[in-house]
């Protein structure tokens, strides 16, 4: 077992370095700080930029865990950089599967794309808006899925995308359209979504994503099953007794 880190101990960083594509490989340097009490991995890098000289480029904003720009991969695992301690010795890396700006900071455009395209936003129909306060019934889970803070993590976890399955949108997708698409008050017609069910099924039902979640979200029962069986119900409105694909969803308890 690890002893705990004292005021005044040697923290070691190891930072991977890259100046995006025009560097073929990464290179690590290595810093070390001095540990202080609470310490969270931002305040070592920030110590490294300020003190020690580093200039290695990552991003945070808020510092508390609510805009999720701050992760990375520490010790081959993804953590917000703002609310994890500080560890001893930390292999600091940018998250996976994503184009790399610099050094830890990823290029989050192919996510805000898949998003865009899925149009995420709750339509109404026909349906009048009841008044203030609104009665929201069953509300619970969707509530869930706004937990997310958009952090990515779930994404650099996932072996599927790993794999460059392109069909499949990622989880961190399916939980923002979840949002909108599961929510009670939303009319549309799943259908005109540029997301099939086949698509959707795409998820191993691995689970890899949800233990590193910062915000504990449901990603695999709350967001990609759920869609996908709403998906697969319109499916079967067109064709009774069908599915477009033949295959089953995977199972909440998979």
């Amino acid at each position: 077992m690890t002893e705990p880190l004292r005021p005044g101990d040697p923290v070691t960083l190891r930072i991977a370095r890259r100046d995006g594509a025009s560097d073929p490989a990464p290179r690590h340097e290595t810093y070390v700080v001095p540990y202080a009490p609470r310490m969270r991995i931002l305040d070592a890098l920030e110590h490294a930029n300020e003190w020690l000289g580093a200039d290695v480029a990552y991003r945070w904003f808020c510092g508390s865990r609510r805009c999720g720009q701050c992760a990375v991969r520490v010790n081959g695992e993804e953590k917000l950089a703002c609310w994890e301690p500080a560890e001893p010795s930390m292999t600091i890396e940018p998250l996976q599967n994503f184009p790399l700006v610099r050094d830890l900071v990823i290029d989050r455009d192919p996510y805000e794309g898949r998003l865009r395209a899925l149009a995420p936003y709750i339509d109404r129909g026909a349906t009048p808006y009841p008044g203030f306060p609104e009665p929201l019934p069953e509300m619970q889970d969707v509530n869930a899925l706004g937990e997310c803070v958009e952090c990515l993590i779930c994404d650099s976890a996932c072996p599927v995308v790993a794999a460059g399955d392109r069909t499949f949108p990622g989880p961190a997708t399916l939980v923002q359209l979840g949002r909108f698409v599961l929510d009670v008050r939303d009319r549309s017609d799943v259908r005109r979504l540029p997301l099939t069910e086949a698509q959707v099924a795409g998820c191993a039902a691995c689970r890899a994503c949800e233990p590193l979640c910062p915000s504990r979200v449901p990603i695999v029962s709350g967001a990609v099953v759920a869609i996908g069986k709403r998906i697969q119900a319109a499916a079967g409105a067109d064709h009774p007794g069908s599915s477009r694909t033949g295959r089953p969803l995977h199972s909440g308890n998979a």
